[in-house]
């Protein structure tokens, strides 16, 4: 075998006999079970013949290569049914076997190996390469076949191929298995299609073939071989591929059903894989075919998703081809709320010729004319507009605000618009006239919110630069073709972020044109225009673009605009104050007289129009009229205009209160607000004194203005009958009152029942000012809580032991005294406290528990006294004591325990001092004598309550 190899350029060598010698050496080491080198002899004879094939096209002569081979009567496609065919080998051990049979027994070996090797990926993967090989052989040695011979050929071995590997699982590559599968079933469909088209079974109804077409299906089905007597039963009883084509050639209806079947399981193979990509090219097909068997509604969602997937891809030739297919099948359809829409992105295609994008203009403007529905659409397809600026930023009310826009037309030719508006709303004061700045969601790209953006990234060709490549001489090239130098580039992945899907466009909606800035008749030219429209503005504020329309007939373009400008329209705000005629201030509880002042610098009122005064409804206004207006009787330019009337309102518990006031006018865009200040005439204030149980209301009156009062009848009463006030007071005399003086009344209380608690007061008093002499009454209410003495406490201080007086130094003894005041004596417990004192020290604790037991309760403590003189008794404060854990434990141990001091802890946390008048403290003025040490010393004496030191 080797010695024939190295013969193989001598004159009179046989392929053929080199081909059976080394098959024999295959079938030895297959039946050793030697697999791989087996498959490696028939990969050799594969290489070789291919080579030898090479060196014929070359225009080498190759002997061997008689005219059986370069014959080809039958083109029945490769059969697996069987390990090995003898029929066939005979055949090729006579000379008397084709190129296309030769080729049909080598691979047929090569897969039954590969079974036996358990690779049936390998042999869905060989498949393809041995179909386009085998034909392009075929074609390249100039083998006369009939037309269509090669797609039976093709057709029939690769369902052989698939039906045979149905058997087989691949468990090491499923993935690529199913892929190669995948691969095959579109290689089918391809070449069913092919014939198809090439025997008139196309599924258009008013096409029928023609008797040529029918005899070429004679002569196709003719040269497919018969069935094999030993051929084995195909999985689920299906028929054979050779079976299959015949039926798909017979007619229309099969030809349709089977062509149906083959791309459906193509389409849903490379689904399965998640190979959606392959899948939405035949979608494309799929949509095509619908379309020629008259079902274009079925089409629509195939070739939408096909020019989404172009679009993805960044494939735009694609996607515009796709997209003329989509408008066909809409026009077919009568949608007309989508067609104009596809009409509209074929228009400004810049990839699309010139003459397919004037035509769907043309129809475009023909549908807008004659419609008599209004379609709105997206007007950036056609219609985009560049930049927008004003040529005044801010103007004034009732000027003319100019908006400069550069729009691009994207159409082949000038566009003629009805009407071109820009329309705006108002700003309201809550909202920043700013664009807000904030982060964009990763799935949103920024071409969507940035306007005119163009990313710098590197745009897929739309042409491909090819280089030639030929090997040997130009008048005998052994090896021809083209190549790319970058085809990395143009091959790359395309980047996540842009290639998201799609989602479904938000529908177009017209928004308020109320404000907008308008032009009429204005023909845009292909590429950049420079329009200027402009508006009398007749409203104040701050207002900001918000929607571009261009209408055209019955078609509205609308864009909302991603960036939005702004401008503003002011007026000059004209002064206006309100000050008091006669004092600086306004003063409550009396009539003020007040002069209005506005400036008339560029309202231009006229005489006979009225300004309403708006004030609260507590702020009381009186005109000359007795009304809330205000006429005008003459108004000249650049002067001010000055009004009279009065201001009133109510004394309140406050020093001053503001006001806003409104002048409003139908002339003036916005009201004009000015502020005023009223202050109390007088403040009011109460305190409660204790005498033991008695008790006394102080109710103190303050002058606060300049201006004088004249107090008079005063008047305190509550709601509770068993509580009576008593004056004390002069009630006849009036009292005059000045700024910074004071007044005050005094009123005994008595009560007729210690339960009440809480007693509400309600005081009044007339009042005249010199301003005015009309008698008002000023009122004051105010609320008495715990105001019933509950504890008398006494505090006393004697000398211990002999001493008969108290001495600096020394201790003394310290008694306190607590009675309760109610007639109903309950046992209780209050907290003493003795304050520090600069005068006294107290020996031990300073706080602890007092029990009252039958209505008095007193303690003993030691004090010293630190220096000598007449002091005053040391300072008891009396609290509340609050129930808690740890006394109550104390209490059950000993229920009559001894006053004793607390913890200051403890102490302070169960401190909840009385309120004012709850307890009397009947020794808070008394005094006490305490002598020095010694006669020859100094001591420290209370002279005016000022430490003196004094020599004895």
């Amino acid at each position: 075998m080797r010695l024939m190899r190295e013969r193989r350029n001598e004159p009179g060598w046989g392929f053929i006999q080199f081909f059976l010698i080394q098959e024999e050496l295959a079938f030895m080491f297959e039946m050793l079970g030697l697999y791989d080198d087996a498959m490696i002899q028939y990969d050799e004879l594969d290489a070789l013949f291919s080579q030898f094939v090479i060196t014929k096209v070359s225009g080498t002569a190759v002997p061997w290569l008689t005219n059986n081979f370069l014959e080809c009567k039958s083109w029945a496609g490769i059969s697996l049914q069987k390990a090995i065919n003898r029929d066939r080998r005979d055949q090729i051990k006579d000379n008397k076997a084709s190129l296309i049979e030769f080729r049909n027994y080598l691979f047929s070996r090569q897969c039954a190996l590969l079974f036996l090797l358990g690779k049936p990926s390998e042999v869905s993967r060989r498949a393809m390469e041995f179909l386009y090989n085998t034909v392009l052989e075929v074609i390249k040695l100039k083998i006369s076949v009939i037309p269509g011979a090669l797609d039976c050929w093709s057709f029939v071995s690769a369902l052989e191929v698939l039906q045979t590997c149905e058997k087989y699982e691949d468990l090491y590559n499923p993935e690529l298995f199913y892929l190669y599968r995948a691969t095959l079933w579109d290689h089918a469909r391809k070449k069913l299609y092919s014939l198809g088209e090439l025997c008139g079974l196309m599924p258009e109804d008013d096409v029928q073939p023609r008797s040529e077409q029918l005899t070429m299906v004679l002569d196709l089905t003719s040269g497919m071989g018969i069935a094999e007597e030993n051929d084995a039963v195909n999985v689920n009883n299906q028929p054979r591929p050779r079976d299959k084509l015949r039926e798909a050639l017979s007619s229309k209806d099969s030809f349709q059903k089977i062509y149906l079947e083959l791309l459906e399981q193509a389409m849903g193979t490379f689904k399965h894989i998640g190979r959606y990509r392959c899948a939405r090219l035949i979608t494309k097909d799929l949509a095509l075919f619908y379309m020629r068997m008259g079902h274009p509604e079925k089409a629509e969602n195939y070739l939408s998703e096909a020019v989404k997937s172009y679009h993805q891809e960044g494939w735009s030739q694609l996607s515009e081809g796709t997209r003329l297919d989509l408008a066909r099948c809409q026009d077919k359809l009568k949608n007309k709320h989508k067609y104009p829409f596809t009409a509209l992105y074929i228009a400004s295609s810049s990839t699309l010729p010139e003459a397919d994008r004037r035509k769907y203009l043309e129809r475009l403007y023909e549908e807008a004319k004659n419609s008599t529905e209004t379609s709105p659409l997206k007007a950036s397809p056609l219609i985009t507009v560049e930049e927008m600026s004003f040529t005044k930023p801010e103007v004034y009310i009732n000027h003319v605000v100019e908006v400069e826009l550069k729009i691009k037309n994207k159409g082949p030719c000038d566009v003629s618009c009805d009407q071109i508006c820009l329309s705006f709303t108002q700003v309201k004061s809550s909202q920043n006239t700013k664009p807000v700045v904030s982060r964009q969601a990763s799935d949103t790209s920024l071409t969507e919110n940035v306007a005119n953006c163009r990313p710098i990234s590197k745009p897929t060709a739309n042409m491909i630069p090819l280089q030639e490549n030929i090997e040997g001489s130009l008048k005998s090239p052994v090896l021809c073709g083209v190549s790319c130098f970058q085809s990395k580039d143009l091959l790359r992945r395309v980047d996540s972020a842009g290639s998201k899907t799609i989602t479904k466009q938000p529908a177009v909606k017209k928004e308020d044109y109320a404000l907008c800035i308008s032009g009429q008749d204005i023909i845009l030219k292909p590429g950049e225009n420079v329009i200027v429209l402009s508006k009398k503005i007749e409203k104040v504020g701050v207002f900001r673009t918000n929607q571009f329309w261009v209408k055209i007939g019955n078609l509205d373009l609308i864009k909302t605009l991603d960036v939005q400008t702004s401008f503003t329209s002011s007026y000059h705000q004209p002064l206006c104050q309100i000050n008091p005629t006669c004092r600086d201030k306004l003063i409550m509880g009396i009539e003020n007289e007040v002069e209005l002042s506005i400036e008339n610098s560029n309202l231009n009122l006229e005489t006979g129009q009225q300004l309403e005064v708006v004030t609260s409804s507590d702020l009381q206004v009186k005109t000359s009229d007795g009304s809330r207006f205000l006429t005008i009787d003459e108004s000249t330019k650049d002067k001010s205009l000055k009004f009279n009337f009065t201001l009133y309102h109510d004394i309140i518990e406050s020093e001053s209160i503001d006001f806003m006031i409104k002048i409003a006018c139908d002339r003036f865009p916005q009201p004009l607000l000015t502020g005023v200040t009223f202050v109390s005439p007088l403040l009011a204030s109460h305190k409660v004194h204790t005498a033991n149980k008695r008790k006394y209301l102080q109710i103190a009156l303050e002058g606060h203005s300049d201006s004088s009062f004249t107090l008079q009848d005063p008047t305190a009463s509550t709601t509770n009958k068993d509580v009576e006030f008593i004056c004390l007071s002069k009630p006849d005399q009036k009292w005059n009152v000045y700024k910074s003086q004071r007044v005050s009344y005094l009123w005994e209380l008595k009560c007729n029942t210690e339960s009440v608690m809480s007693l509400p007061v309600f005081f009044h008093v007339n009042y005249i000012c010199s301003l005015e002499q009309k008698q008002r009454t000023f009122s004051y209410t105010c609320q008495i809580d715990n105001f019933r003495t509950q504890y008398h406490v006494r505090v006393t201080v004697t000398p211990q032991g002999e001493n008969k007086h108290c001495q600096m130094s020394v201790l003394s003894c310290m008694k306190i005294e607590v009675t309760s005041m109610y007639s109903n004596y309950t046992e209780d417990r209050v907290l003493y406290r003795v304050d520090d004192d600069s005068f006294w020290a107290v020996s031990g604790k300073s706080a602890g528990l007092l029990n009252i037991a039958n209505g008095h309760g007193s303690i003993e403590i030691d004090v010293m006294a630190i220096t000598a003189g007449h002091l005053p008794l040391p300072r008891v404060t009396l609290c509340q004591y609050k129930e808690n854990t740890e006394i109550v434990k104390q209490e059950s141990v000993d229920s009559e325990p001894p006053p004793s001091p607390l913890p200051q802890k403890t102490v302070q946390d169960n401190l909840l001092p009385f309120q004012q008048g709850q307890v009397y403290y009947a020794s808070i003025a008394k005094q006490v004598h305490v002598y020095p040490n010694s006669i020859n010393s100094h001591m420290e004496a209370v002279i005016d309550n000022k430490l003196t030191d004094v020599k004895i």
